[in-house]
């Protein structure tokens, strides 16, 4: 059996036609990291910890609250993207937006650390749970995986202060077709495919929001 599962890995990596499909299902319990795959399409999903070492990691306070990203064959929907990336705005967290990110350091930090994280899986399907807190947001999360949707779903949603409380649907290059974007003051702009260059100031109220925000 052992064979069988190394010469199928290998079939799938040189991108043999006739390699055996990887479907399934795996949570990473020691990391809270999880892997669902389908015939044509798999998702992931990160959670607590978050670490940084070495200077390395700086930006990613949100790195590990719910990150969840979503891969098809033959695209490259997250090439190129991480000079372009909010890191406020990554695929699947709820946060509170527009606050100074948390330096990454070995000095105390102010960020909150839930204990209650992780998922149950049978190897084909999963249930993955998290308490969220972001500085003066909490929440619960949840998200289910299937055959062909994933369903996340949030409840007690508290913030206490009067900043936005932010969730990303999607956060990847669109190469092709058009793109809607949000502005704060209420604007929607839809823009063909091309290049533009948007403002963002961590202080103005005219900063772009992500796709699917509206």
């Amino acid at each position: 059996m052992g064979t069988i599962l190394l010469n199928n890995l290998a079939d799938r990596l040189q991108g043999q036609s006739n390699a055996s499909l990887l479907i399934g299902n795996k949570h990473f319990y020691t990391t809270n990291y999880q892997v669902h795959r389908r015939a044509h399409w798999t998702s992931t999903i990160r959670m607590m910890p978050v670490e940084c070492f070495n200077g390395q990691n700086l930006k990613d306070e949100h790195g590990g609250q719910g990150v969840l990203n979503y891969y098809t064959s033959n695209t490259s929907d997250y090439s190129f993207i991480f000079p372009l990336l909010d890191w406020q705005a990554i695929n699947g967290i709820t946060v509170e937006h527009r606050i100074p990110l948390e330096r990454c350091s070995n000095e105390p930090s102010s960020l909150i650390r839930l204990s209650f994280v992780g998922g149950v899986s049978d190897g084909e399907y999963e249930m993955t749970m998290m308490d969220t807190a972001t500085h003066s947001l909490t929440t619960q999360r949840s998200w289910h995986f299937y055959d062909d949707a994933i369903i996340a779903l949030a409840t007690n949603l508290t913030v206490k202060t009067r900043n936005f409380a932010w969730t990303t649907l999607t956060s990847r290059r669109l190469s092709h077709s058009q793109i809607t974007i949000g502005f704060f003051h209420s604007t929607i702009i839809t823009l063909p495919n091309g290049f533009y260059s948007l403002s963002y100031n961590s202080e103005s109220s005219l900063n772009t929001c992500w796709p699917n925000k509206y």
